[in-house]
């Protein structure tokens, strides 16, 4: 019955006034006060606004009810919608000159808690940091240290401590390191903030956990915002959307299987124990490398990462040149690419960078020429 009168009110908007929002109650009151009417724009907006709040209602029943009625073979609605509710509005975009705010499904609890830093609002960027370093190292269990600059991981290790973890992160790739996000899956102690602070500027810093001893060391520099995540296992919305020219494109999450459940050795030589071990570490990192992905590896260490070209040489000649630039170009490395390898040349490459395992997906035409 309210959500029918609530339409009925909003549909005759010209001749009623319907008021859905506390927030509205001052200005409103304090015209009417006045002995001012509301005018035909000031109908208008609230009759908007009331829409919203009955699409938003409608939005929540059906998606209730969609796991409840949809069918694994019917499981696309023909009319699909999302109760979103705003958040909090950004200073900007992913560019200074676009408008962005952060918006939650309803009853989405908030991951983030700031501990330590100044409060300024967290930017659209650093929103897609933070998601693309937690996810990732949220995907490992030993003591992992995840640096991300611009939503794609720099360099990522694990080892038996954070400290170390974060040393091997860093030397990965030191230039990109600076003004990066830091993400850890363990509690920072004061020994990994002093390591951190004392060797590089960062905007973010991110664990499921500080002493409080570290806040303590953290509060002197008010430059770096450390959030504690929690929790820190990924929890994966039911859906992405992406906006395109021809309309929206609709897709489960990415969410990860059992990484070596599915993996069979094709080569003459299966791989060592360590090396099998690197081409997981590896072949999990290239999940969070924008495609075509190239991760090169050792000891559960990214020793080069390349991403976001349009072929896979170019994106192995990026990790090899950052490997070099780091000094870790020695072998032996592991490799992992998040698609098929189509012809033998990025197998020819990275056999002259010590390369001696390669993951990939396979189901290439010419996998029978790629394997060795």
């Amino acid at each position: 019955g309210g959500v029918a009168l609530i339409r009925a009110a909003a549909k005759n908007h010209e001749r009623v006034t319907v008021v859905v929002d506390p927030g509205d109650y001052p200005w409103i009151a304090t015209r009417l006060q006045a002995g001012l009417n509301l005018t035909d724009g000031d109908r208008l907006k609230l009759a908007a606004k009331a829409f919203r709040l009955t699409a938003h209602y409608d939005a929540l029943i059906a998606e209730w009810m969609d796991p409840i009625l949809s069918q694994p073979e019917a499981s696309w609605p023909e009319k699909f919608s999302l109760a979103l509710v705003r958040d909090q509005i950004l200073r900007y975009g992913e560019n200074p000159h676009q408008r962005a705010a952060l918006y939650r499904l309803n009853g989405q609890a908030h991951r983030t808690t700031l501990v330590s830093g100044h409060a300024k609002p967290l930017s659209y960027n650093n929103f897609l940091d933070i998601d693309s370093a937690t996810s990732c190292v949220s995907a490992f269990e030993r003591p992992a240290c995840v640096i991300v600059k611009h939503a794609g991981p720099s360099g990522v290790a694990m080892a038996d401590n954070v400290v170390l973890a974060y040393e091997k992160s860093y030397a990965a790739d030191s230039v990109s390191a600076f003004g990066g996000v830091i993400a850890f899956n363990r509690p920072l102690d004061t020994e990994a903030v002093e390591t951190i602070l004392n060797r590089q500027f960062i905007e973010l810093l991110l664990a499921p956990d500080f002493t409080q001893e570290a806040v303590s060391r953290l509060q002197k520099w008010p430059r770096v915002r450390a959030l504690q995540i929690n929790p820190l296992t990924s929890v994966y919305p039911p859906w992405q959307v992406r906006a395109l020219f021809e309309g929206y494109l609709i897709q489960e999450c990415d969410r990860p299987q059992n990484e070596a459940a599915g993996f069979r050795s094709v080569a003459k030589r299966p791989p060592t124990p360590q090396e099998q071990a690197d081409l997981l570490f590896a072949w999990v990192v290239a999940r969070f490398v924008p495609s075509n992905a190239i991760v090169l590896a050792h000891e559960g260490q990214t020793r080069g990462i390349g991403g976001g070209q349009p072929n896979r040489v170019d994106s192995l000649t990026l990790a090899r040149d950052k490997a070099r630039r780091a000094g870790l170009d020695q072998g032996p490395l592991v490799l992992a690419s998040d698609g098929f390898l189509p012809f033998p040349d990025v197998v020819e490459q990275a056999a002259t960078l010590g390369v001696t395992a390669i993951i990939q997906p396979g189901g290439a035409l010419r996998d029978q020429k790629v394997i060795a």
